[in-house]
């Protein structure tokens, strides 16, 4: 005799889900950049390479079809939530200081988001990663907001979101790290690597 228990999610019938043909979700994607610009009822991504897109539909329940090759081009907005133009994830970093210091970003676009979403006025200084400062670890920040402002940000292969920006600099001094800001908002389109 085999009990099972249900729990009741919605009223009504539950929703179609569509699967890729290959079964479940694909899991791994390769690294190729090959970006391509999806959308669907509004919603528009670019996404790295066709797998991307795939497991992002099939993870999502999403239909994002391709509206072209390459990335999407840059929408202007104009409410403060959505200042966030759509950037790729080429790494070509740029070095920009205000008050607070020097930070490296991964582009300029995401030096221009950042900057946006959180009323900053980082400038760009150079092009290429900021130069290291050995710094004591007594100098390190030991405390940061809990304000959720999340910054994904990549170091030797590791992705990993921060709470917001004050949590990535504490780690990368305390722990002498050099993770770099690769996109503002949490790491989800990194998910399927």
């Amino acid at each position: 005799f085999n009990r099972k228990s249900f729990e009741k999610i919605s009223a009504g019938k539950c929703p179609q889900i569509t699967r890729s043909t290959e079964g479940d979700c694909k899991s791994i994607c390769t690294l190729e950049y090959k970006p391509l610009c999806a959308g669907d009822n509004g919603e528009v991504k670019t996404f790295a390479n066709e797998c991307m897109l795939r497991n992002y539909n099939c993870h999502q329940h999403k239909s994002l079809k391709i509206i072209n090759f390459g990335v999407c081009p840059q929408i202007t907005r104009n409410s403060e939530e959505e200042c966030a133009s759509f950037c790729t994830f080429d790494y070509n970093p740029v070095c920009a200081v205000d008050s607070e210091g020097l930070r490296t970003f991964a582009n300029e676009c995401v030096m221009n988001n950042y900057n946006c979403i959180n009323r900053k006025s980082l400038k760009k200084i150079s092009d290429g990663e900021c130069p290291q400062i050995t710094r004591n670890q007594e100098e390190c920040p030991l405390v940061c907001t809990l304000e959720y402002k999340p910054v994904c940000a990549e170091a030797d292969g590791e992705i990993r979101t921060f709470g917001n920006d004050c949590q990535l600099r504490s780690v990368n001094c305390r722990e002498n790290k050099t993770f770099r800001i690769i996109s503002v908002g949490e790491c989800t389109h990194m998910k399927w690597f």
